[in-house]
């Protein structure tokens, strides 16, 4: 619908839209996929992974004017576009918190590179294995590289290069001052069931 229109700075209603279609969809298969990852249902851990880091790209992509349409479901790629545009917003390594430790004696931070992570979810989460025609592997600290990815896509889902309109700064430049804020802390679905409520 969009994917081959740059993005205008001041349209507000389409950049809503994207947040609503795409960034605030992810959220909810984010809270699939972490429901699922604490239910031991692994693969629909994996698939909804797939589709929430998805969106967050598509999101990013959009409304930093790239557009998604070549890409089809390949998060690879994704990522490689987005890390173009976001420069240093997007971490090259995750890392879990401090406290928890790992086994690995050669890695016992925990560090894996954000494009490894990538490659397993698109690996594990691909649509054919919604139908259990392979394996899937998780570990431990996927839960943990899960959210550290969602945090920071959803960070850049957002036009980067726009001037907000309370501050004398890009959207890129508050992200860079301070690495823990969301522009949107509001996740899709905070409201979502009095929103519902007050349809019925």
């Amino acid at each position: 619908m969009f994917e081959e229109e740059i993005l205008p700075e001041n349209c507000r209603q389409t950049r809503e839209m994207i947040w609503r279609m795409y960034r605030d969809a992810a959220d909810h298969d984010y809270l699939l996929a972490r429901f699922s990852a604490r239910s031991n249902l692994l693969y629909q851990f994996w698939w909804n992974a797939q589709q929430a880091i998805e969106k967050y790209l598509k999101a990013a992509l959009l409304l930093n004017g790239k557009p998604t349409v070549k890409y089809g479901h390949g998060l690879k790629k994704m990522l490689e576009e987005a890390q173009g545009f976001s420069g240093d917003l997007l971490p090259m390594d995750l890392c879990p918190p401090k406290d928890v430790r790992s086994k690995n004696r050669l890695n016992p931070r925990g560090f894996l590179p954000i494009k490894e992570f990538v490659e397993k979810v698109e690996r594990n989460g691909d649509a054919n294995n919604r139908y259990r025609i392979s394996s899937v592997s998780t570990e431990r600290r996927d839960l943990l590289y899960f959210d550290e990815t969602c945090f920071h896509l959803r960070r850049i889902s957002f036009p980067l290069d726009m001037k907000l309109d309370d501050k004398n700064s890009t959207a890129r430049e508050e992200l860079l001052a301070n690495r823990n804020i969301q522009l949107h802390p509001e996740m899709g679905f905070d409201n979502f069931f009095e929103r519902t409520h007050k349809e019925a």
